[in-house]
């Protein structure tokens, strides 16, 4: 009769079934560990991107700080940002995004204004890459930037400003990693 010490040896080293529970068990760990150093890592940009937001002296400055972490994290995504006007309930395009007319668009109470309100990054094109709001994009011609992702910059549940990415290189859709970076990314730059 084989004792428990043998028993559970035999468990760990016996065929397949053994080895495939310690395989998976390692896959499964060093999945955690890559996520905890993606996380990691994501911290020490928004550590960084902090301290870099706290020294910007205009939206110049806010812009380029912005762009800089995103294309860290991300690899070149296009990014445009808009400045919410309270007073004409307008946003604009920042003017040093464009050698163009900078877009401005407004919106009435309805459920983008909602969305933008709760602060978290959406996706305003469907699975099939047609836009959500599509009177709103063709209208202002918001189409033909290329947007995918909005982050809304909210400050005590006000739109303040919405930064607009562009797809990922390679097309790639946005990990909901991602997605956490860039709205409290948005969090701190609405501030």
């Amino acid at each position: 009769m084989a004792s428990h010490r043998d028993l559970g040896r035999g468990q760990l080293t016996n065929g397949a079934t053994g080895s495939t529970m310690v395989e998976k068990e390692r896959d499964r760990l060093l999945l955690d560990q890559r996520q905890m150093d993606g996380r990691l890592f994501d911290y020490h940009s928004l550590l960084r991107a902090s301290r870099a937001l706290h020294h910007c002296r205009d939206m110049n400055d806010l812009a380029s700080v912005l762009r800089a972490m995103i294309h860290d994290k991300m690899g070149e995504v296009p990014v445009w940002i808009f400045i919410y006007d309270d007073a004409a309930s307008v946003f604009s395009q920042f003017e040093g995004d464009t050698e163009q007319d900078p877009f401005t668009f407004g919106l009435g109470p309805g459920i983008l204004w909602q969305l933008l309100r709760r602060g978290e990054p959406f996706s305003v094109v469907d699975l099939d890459g047609a836009y959500r709001f599509p009177d709103l994009f063709s209208t202002t011609g918001l189409d033909t930037l290329g947007a995918v992702i909005w982050t809304p910059l909210v400050m005590d549940d006000q739109p303040r400003g919405l930064l607009a990415l562009g797809r990922l290189p390679g097309g790639e859709r946005y990990s909901n990693r991602e997605l956490e970076f860039l709205h409290t990314l948005g969090e701190q730059a609405a501030v």
